[in-house]
């Protein structure tokens, strides 16, 4: 007779929607994202180019003042900086390095806006497809801006070239579609390319309210059926570029910021998804917010308290919300409110949950963070993590590890049908050996091995190492890792269809077992 269990693990049906990113329109995330510009040298202030000047003159190769650049945009409530990038090598990528590794310490995140038409890049489709694929360490950095995991690379005047060739342009470059792309201009037949869409100057209309409503009116009539796209409206100081000795050149008054205001109040009308500042820096056309010698922190003053209507506006009654620096998730606080995943005090756990894919793949917050062995930790469902200096990353706790450590096994086998770690002779293997004969345990069931492998990171960082062969418990087969369980089920049950696999959530049966202390797993109050 076939031995019938009930473990009454809280599972997950292992498919492509809990293990793959998701689409970038199930994120509800908004943010406010600001033009930044790391070319000036100490004698442009002097050129006569500006009608204003900073109120701290500088060097966009100075540490100091990139540093002050981004405290002063986060303090004001923008989330990140679009940084005007002409390609690998040029200064401009010297400095996103540098304020890459600023922001990482900042709790603020860096996108690149590639200089489609600058002197390095000239509109090339070539060197645009080198350009881009020499950035990937960029794209990898723990600061760099991550839209549901994507990296988001802004894209100067795509008009310079047709729909057609960005489409080859991605086919190269993005064929997965694993990166995020925005497009700038007001063409907006290129969302059959790119994910989302804006345009850079509104300050040609007296009415940004007017013109806003009309592009977003012409985004929406523009979207590819069945697919989600972003809209990013766009707001602005004013504008002044007569100095430049352009033939176009004009002013839009800046109006003792009531233009600005007239922006902001366009945007939030809008209820747009994300709002791009034109610009924190652009003082040759100026477009600046960035504090200036004849008006001060007026625009920065005013940027905070628009930020934050933007975010109040946000704020929905669903189960979970944006909050300063991550997000805030109800889903597993038991109605007595939830957990927020932040990068708050330089450790960076927001950043790495959308970077391995959200609540789709490590599950829901289910404690506040915590100081664990040493290292700040934060239980979810699926996993543990924990924040480790030395690489500036997040790492996974061997939850499975620590219930044997705590002597567990005895209560997994009886009450979640998981048998004990197998003992393994491994003395005098080197890691790769030890790795490849525990990874050969997965060839047996082939639907185990699938799940394994299906994480949307590397399957030996997201699950750990098996701790055990394939063990046949009756109605199912398992297999136990250092950091999960996985379950192939033989017939139906109410979880799952027989032949389906499901995954045993780590980091609630670690809580279930008090290995999360208390305080930590106390819901935080929903203000």
């Amino acid at each position: 007779m076939t031995k019938r269990t009930w473990p009454w693990i809280l599972t997950t049906v292992v498919t492509a929607a809990i293990f793959g990113a998701g689409t970038a329109g199930a994120d509800p995330a908004r943010l406010v994202l600001a033009y930044y510009y790391v070319w000036y040298d100490e004698d442009f202030w002097a050129s006569g180019r500006t009608a204003d000047i900073p109120a701290v003159p500088y060097n966009s190769d100075d540490p100091a003042a990139i540093e002050r650049h981004i405290r002063q945009a986060r303090d004001a409530g923008i989330d990140g900086f679009i940084l005007a990038w002409y390609g690998p090598g040029d200064r401009t990528d010297r400095n996103a390095g540098r304020a890459l590794d600023t922001a990482a310490r900042l709790g603020f995140t860096i996108a690149l806006g590639v200089e489609t038409d600058g002197p390095l890049l000239q509109n090339d489709p070539g060197r645009l497809v080198r350009a881009l694929a020499a950035a990937g360490g960029r794209f990898a950095h723990p600061a760099y801006l991550l839209y549901n995991g994507r990296p988001v690379i802004f894209f100067w005047r795509v008009r310079a070239l047709p729909v057609g060739t960005w489409a080859q342009i991605r086919g190269a470059v993005d064929p997965g579609q694993n990166q995020f792309w925005v497009a700038e201009g007001d063409d907006f037949s290129y969302l059959r390319v790119f994910d989302a869409q804006h345009g850079y100057s509104i300050a040609w209309a007296a009415d940004p309210g007017q013109a806003l409503q009309n592009w977003l009116r012409r985004f929406r009539a523009a979207i590819p059926p069945g697919q989600g796209r972003i809209f990013a409206a766009t707001v602005m100081p004013g504008y002044d570029d007569t100095r430049l000795g352009r033939t176009d050149g004009f002013t839009r008054d800046r109006e003792n910021g009531a233009y600005y205001r007239r922006s902001w109040e366009a945007a939030l009308n809008t209820g747009s998804d994300w709002v791009v500042i034109t610009s924190f820096n652009e003082w040759a056309e100026g477009s600046q917010i960035e504090p200036a010698r004849s008006y001060g922190n007026l625009y920065l003053d005013l940027t905070r308290q628009y930020t934050a209507r933007f975010r109040d506006a946000a704020t929905p009654a669903g189960p979970d919300w944006p909050i300063p620096g991550g997000h805030f998730y109800t889903q597993a606080g038991a109605g007595r409110g939830g957990f927020g995943v932040t990068d708050a005090d330089g450790i960076l756990f927001w950043t790495f949950f959308q970077r391995f894919g959200g609540p789709q793949a490590v599950g829901y917050p289910i404690s506040r963070r915590f100081v664990w062995d040493g290292f700040v930790v934060q239980a979810f469902q699926r996993v543990v993590f924990q924040w480790r200096p030395d690489c500036a990353c997040v790492m996974f706790v061997n939850v499975f590890d620590r219930l044997h450590d705590a002597g567990a096994d005895g209560w997994l086998a009886a009450v979640r049908s998981v048998p004990p770690p197998a003992t393994w002779d491994e003395a005098g293997k080197d890691w790769a050996a030890i790795v490849r004969d525990r990874l050969a345990v997965l060839d047996g069931r082939p639907a185990i091995r699938a799940a394994y492998f299906a994480a949307p990171f590397d399957p030996v960082q997201a699950n750990g190492l098996p701790t055990t062969p394939t063990v046949d418990m009756g109605n199912h087969y398992v297999l136990r890792a250092q950091r999960t369980v996985f379950q192939e089920w033989k017939e139906d049950v109410p979880w799952a269809r027989a032949g389906q696999v499901t995954v045993g959530l780590g980091g609630d049966i670690a809580k279930e077992l008090g290995l999360i202390p208390a305080a930590a797993a106390e819901p935080e109050p929903v203000n």
